[in-house]
This record gives structure tokens, C-alpha cells and sequence, in this order.
């Protein structure tokens, strides 16, 4: 794969436009993490999944992968974690963890610190499954490695991300965990006859409840031999995109999910396509 480097350059903002607050800059430390805290007043208290998170990262636990908990001192001495408590939480339970690096912030009061917690919490921009999918394929992850060829032998592409002007290319993928379904659920050949036949039909983007409904057509046993992914692909064709609102329709009407109705319109339509064809 050929590098594909980007410089971090400043942008064109107006200085009336940044925010500034003149506290100290962050410093880091050396902690042990059996020495944090947790104010449950402001930060999230520990549910199931964040059990099976802190689990997760403990089964993984690797220092490259490792992003310092954000903490504070309070007036008591103790240091408070403001972000990472996950993180945090994991360290401490790893027996050869003895001690973490910490960024350590001023924000004496409660007030600030819950402040804190909020900005740490909302003004991120979450990464993409689309994104995980190419930093994995990159990371020579094996099974990322499959639905690419997959995808590609289709025809198709996972993009980065959607278009900012909205406007898809046939074979556009943006849901890369159908794909992924699909080709655990089925295998990597019939899942590329799945992606293959909506390419066909001109299918743009290829949605996940396209993708979901083309493989009931195909390989449900209520409809797997009624109809070929030719006529499947025509019967696509012939609907255009104003078929998914049709489908959310038939949806609500008989209280079943969107794509099992998208793929009972697929295959009416495909069945009354050869049905034509066959009286011509």
C-alpha cells in the first residue's frame, strides 16, 4: 500500500475566533493507577458493557495502543480522572502494570471538573467504522483483508468516508458491517454475488439493507432457487432508488424490518420480470 502522508498545517482562523483560557498547561506524571479516583457526581458509573470494555482492553493491553487518562488534583491531594476511567481501571487491574503516565490539568472545583468531563466527551469527532475497517486493512488485519477482496472481485469499493455532496458512484459501500456479516453469515463467493448483483442493478450506494435483502433473495432457504442474481439484478435495476421508500412503507404497514421488505419487493419484482420476458 502506497504512504499516504498529510502534514499538519494550521488553519485560516481569526484569532476573535479561538477560545483561550489562561490556566496552566497540562503536565504528565508517573502514577499508579490503584492511587485514582472517580467522582460519580459528574462521570459515567460502571455499567455491563463498560465491564466488557475494561476486559477487552486488558486482553489487549499494549503500551502503542495506550492513551494517557486525563486527570485532576484536588484540594485534598487526590487526583481525580476527568477522562480514561476505563483506561485507568484496566491499568490497575493488570498485574504487571505497576504505573501510568497521567496528563494532569487544573481544575480544582467541582464545577470545572465536571466541565471538563463534558468538553473531553463531546467535542471528539468518533471514528468511523468505515475508518477502522481501512486502519485494520492496513494493519494486515486477515479478516479486513477478505471482505476487501471480496469487495473488490464485486466490483464494489468501501469508502473512507460518505461524500460531502451526497452523490454515490454505483458499487459505493458505506456500510462495511453488512459486508462483514455477509461474509461470515455466508462466505467470502456467495457474499460477492450478493455485492455483485446490486452492482449490477446499478445499486448506488450499496445500502445495508440492500445488502441484507439481496442475500435473502439468494440464500434464504424460503427463496434461494426461485431466482437468479441476473434477474435479481434487473429487477434492481427496473426499481431505482425510490425503492427504499417503498420498502420503509411495506415496512410499517406489515410490521417487519425494512429490508426483509426490500427484499420481498426484489423478488415480486424479479418473478414478474421473468414472467414478462417468458410471454414476449
Amino acid at each position: 500500500m502506497d504512504a499516504v502522508l498529510r502534514r499538519i498545517k494550521p488553519l485560516n482562523v481569526a484569532s476573535t475566533d479561538c477560545g483561550f483560557v489562561d490556566t496552566p498547561m497540562p503536565v504528565f506524571e508517573l502514577v499508579d493507577p490503584r492511587d485514582l479516583w472517580v467522582d460519580e457526581r459528574y462521570q459515567r458509573g460502571l455499567s455491563e458493557r463498560s465491564f466488557s470494555l475494561i476486559r477487552r482492553i486488558l486482553r489487549i493491553f499494549d503500551w502503542r495502543r495506550f492513551k494517557p487518562p486525563v486527570v485532576t488534583r484536588t484540594p485534598e491531594g487526590h487526583l481525580h480522572v476527568i477522562d480514561g476511567q476505563h483506561t485507568a481501571i484496566s491499568a490497575a487491574s493488570h498485574p504487571k502494570v505497576l504505573r501510568i503516565p497521567v496528563m494532569v490539568v487544573e481544575a480544582a472545583d467541582m464545577a470545572s471538573r465536571a466541565q471538563a468531563f463534558i468538553g473531553h466527551n463531546k467535542d471528539r469527532v468518533a471514528v468511523t467504522p468505515m475508518q477502522i475497517f481501512h486502519a485494520s486493512l492496513a494493519a494486515g488485519d486477515q479478516e479486513a483483508a477478505v471482505v476487501a477482496r471480496t469487495v473488490a472481485k464485486a466490483g464494489a469499493r468501501i469508502l473512507r468516508c460518505p461524500p460531502r455532496n451526497g452523490a454515490y458512484e454505483v458499487g459505493d459501500i458505506v456500510s462495511v458491517r453488512a459486508v462483514q456479516s455477509a461474509v461470515a453469515s455466508l462466505n467470502p463467493a456467495k457474499a460477492r454475488i450478493v455485492l455483485e448483483t446490486l452492482v449490477k442493478g446499478g445499486c448506488a450506494p450499496l445500502s445495508a439493507d440492500a445488502i441484507k435483502a439481496c442475500a435473502l433473495i439468494l440464500y434464504d432457504p424460503l427463496y434461494a432457487g426461485e431466482t437468479t442474481p441476473d434477474e435479481i439484478a434487473r429487477a434492481v435495476e427496473r426499481l431505482g432508488p425510490d425503492v427504499d421508500d417503498r420498502a420503509r412503507r411495506e415496512a410499517r404497514q406489515n410490521k417487519i424490518p425494512a429490508w426483509r421488505a426490500l427484499g420481498q419487493i426484489y423478488h415480486r419484482t424479479a418473478v414478474a420480470g421473468r414472467r414478462m420476458r417468458a410471454a414476449a
